[in-house]
């Protein structure tokens, strides 16, 4: 028994350690709250739950996010003997496991848990509820990964309204809208805006934070990847070279943060035509996500198809196919999500057997993408045109010449729609 110290106590420095970023500590400190808890009240204490989260946000720092969502489901599932369904108390423990689903790529169970979390806070706080600021941040995140990202911006607009009248105006949590909200514009296209809520963002945590501070890092990194997108690639890699020279020093080996940073510097030098050196990034962050996520997670196919375009720039047209192969096969399990990627890693593919001469795998696998554009509504006139012309091209090699002049039709009707 415990003489000195209570599980409070010890609570209290595992959030202490979690702020300052140590979470090995903070891993340490809650898993010695959880034992004293379970001692002193048995193991359906109400006090659990919250520790149980807490502890479960801990290990999900640290990269292990099957045990963390484990441990969260034991939260949920001990506070629903104590509390009816609907209860404040839910809220945390669902945002909390949202955030786990969404690092596992399942973006809609964490939007149905988000949502429930915001109806809750609704209900009984009201709609200024400060803590609804954090809510509506979440729940924009994980509409960005789904692509709805008009969505996702209205969200942040009404996660900044209340933060900023709740807040400080340079508390980090309104930083972190602003870094959300730049990277929302990123994906809308609207770089400029990005660059100056990004600016923002740093400007607040340069105050709080050290250079090599996790939240820091990451600021940088978005940042490099807005200057990449407005054609300034070398600011870009010099940021991201500098980050990863903190993180290669203050993380593990193999830790989750350095894929991301290993992936966008290897985006960064691709553009700059460093190919091989942008491959044997994108081989260790793939190494790492492999390690954390397993082969078959959704993100490793955009991560296998990414790895694919540095092949093909290589000429290394055998390695782009197995790798292409394996972000279809990925892609072709979640197909429900992924049409509009799958449809792309399709037309990769087909290029790729072009170039080695396998015509008619080529032509299957353009005709499967040709399927999926025509029946989205969202597909430009420009990538169904790069899709006929491919189709004709190697009809006409493989003698089918009724099946090029229907896609030539057919290519001839779109380019009278676009004038």
């Amino acid at each position: 028994m415990e003489d000195f110290i209570s599980a409070e106590d010890y609570a209290k420095l595992g959030i202490a350690a979690q702020e300052a970023a140590d979470y090995e500590a903070a891993k340490a400190h809650f898993e010695r709250a959880i034992t004293i808890n379970i001692q002193e009240f048995g193991e359906d204490s109400t006090l659990l739950p919250i520790n149980y989260a807490n502890l479960a946000i801990a290990l999900y720092k640290l990269g292990d996010t099957v045990e963390a969502q484990n441990l969260l489901e034991d939260a949920i599932a001990l506070n629903k003997k104590h509390f009816p369904e609907g209860h404040p108390t839910f809220a945390d423990l669902y945002n909390k496991l949202a955030l786990v689903l969404e690092r596992l790529g399942k973006y809609a169970e964490a939007q149905s848990l988000l949502e429930a979390t915001i109806a809750i806070e609704e209900k009984h706080f009201g709609k200024d509820y400060p803590n609804l600021g954090l809510s509506y941040h979440a729940l924009a995140t994980v509409l960005q990964q789904l692509g709805n990202c008009k969505k996702a911006q209205s969200l942040l607009k009404k996660a900044i309204v209340i933060n900023e009248k709740h807040l400080d105006p340079n508390d980090p949590q309104i930083a972190i809208n602003y870094d959300s909200m730049a990277m929302v514009l990123c994906e809308l296209g609207n770089y400029k805006q990005a660059q100056i809520f990004m600016v923002k963002a740093i400007a607040i945590n340069e105050k709080h934070f050290e250079q090599g501070h996790p939240r820091l890092l990451n600021n940088y990194a978005n940042l490099a990847t807005i200057l990449g997108d407005l054609g300034k690639d070398k600011e870009a890699r010099d940021i991201l070279e500098r980050i990863i020279a903190i993180e290669e020093a203050s993380l593990n080996t193999g830790h989750f943060e350095l894929a991301t940073t290993y992936y966008n510097l290897a985006t960064v030098l691709k553009n700059l035509g460093e190919f091989e050196k942008a491959k044997d990034l994108l081989l260790k962050a793939i190494a790492i996500e492999e390690a954390h996520l397993g082969a078959t997670h959704p993100t490793l196919a955009a991560s296998y198809s990414n790895l694919s375009t540095v092949f093909i720039d290589l000429k290394n047209y055998e390695q782009a196919q197995a790798y292409l192969r394996k972000a279809i096969a990925i892609g072709e399990a979640h197909s429900k999500t992924y049409q509009t990627d799958l449809a792309v890693y399709y037309f990769n593919i087909g290029l790729v057997l072009k170039k080695m001469g396998k015509f008619n795998e080529a032509r299957t696998f353009l005709l499967k993408t040709a399927s999926i554009n025509e029946r989205d509504p969202n597909t430009t006139i420009d990538i169904l045109l790069g899709i006929y012309t491919e189709l004709i091209h190697v009809s006409k090699i493989l003698g089918k010449n009724l099946d090029a002049k229907a896609y030539l039709q057919k290519a001839n009707a779109l380019v009278r729609r676009k004038r």
